[in-house]
């Protein structure tokens, strides 16, 4: 004499972001055949837990969805029960699912120049604008910047010394007018849920030097070290040149 004395079933809930969280598709296979109830119990790490039913179709198949919107971010636990007309019972555990319900990101620019001060051999040129992202921020996520009307987008990339960050040529043509800008990361976590963040970058302009010269008459009495002096707006510590012609050139 034979008997049917045991019944299989299957489930899987993928992760859960902030746009399903209200209705987490579960679903799985069985072989109890069709219109038999399955009784699903969705746990988080507290163990607080949700209960749910659906019921198999006639391939044993079943699909429903659940309100998760009451458990805690982080692994997610279904279980999946179901007995056949037989009275055989069958069990099945999910546990790599992830409740994760916002995103966030971090963006900062580096300093435009070594000094954050753009000179005129600079705005004449392209300079590189870097910076670093954090949080949620993944490789190849989109940062954006726009200076001086113009669009300029990369892609987030690894850093070699570590961490993530960005990088992009732009023209100091448009720095030169426009000191104040905006970048912006965006994208989306690993649980599909998006973010955007963005910090501003400031910086200032100096295309000019200003620098004046006085040389008094000489006599004979200091023509060996006649005093040349005058001022600028250079800073410190940078070196000025003079040439002192006469009438012959």
């Amino acid at each position: 004499q034979s008997g049917d004395t045991s019944s299989n079933i299957s489930v899987s809930l993928d992760n859960v972001n902030g746009a399903n969280v209200a209705d987490a598709p579960i679903s799985g296979t069985s072989d109890v055949g069709a219109n038999r109830t399955v009784t699903l119990v969705i746990s988080d790490a507290s163990g607080k837990r949700v209960t749910v039913t659906a019921v198999t179709d006639t391939d044993g198949n079943y699909r429903t969805t659940a309100d998760l919107s009451g458990l805690a971010d982080g692994n997610l636990t279904v279980v999946a029960s179901v007995t056949d007309a037989a009275g055989n019972p069958a069990s099945a555990t999910d546990d790599t699912s992830l409740l994760d319900t916002g995103a966030s990101a971090t963006i900062s620019v580096d300093s435009i120049t070594a000094d954050d001060i753009l000179n005129a051999q600079e705005a004449a040129g392209n300079v590189l604008v870097t910076g670093t992202v954090g949080g949620d921020a993944g490789v190849g996520d989109t940062v954006t910047m726009v200076i001086n009307g113009t669009t300029y987008t990369t892609q987030v990339m690894a850093l070699a010394g570590g961490g993530l960050g960005f990088s992009v040529s732009v023209a100091g043509s448009d720095l030169a007018v426009d000191t104040a800008f905006t970048a912006t990361v965006t994208g989306s976590d690993d649980a599909g849920n998006p973010f955007s963040a963005s910090s501003t970058s400031t910086h200032t302009v100096d295309t000019t030097a200003n620098i004046t010269v006085s040389l008094d008459n000489v006599n004979g009495a200091n023509v060996a070290d006649a005093p040349i002096s005058g001022t600028s707006d250079v800073g410190a510590n940078r070196t000025v040149t003079l040439v002192i012609t006469d009438a012959n050139g």
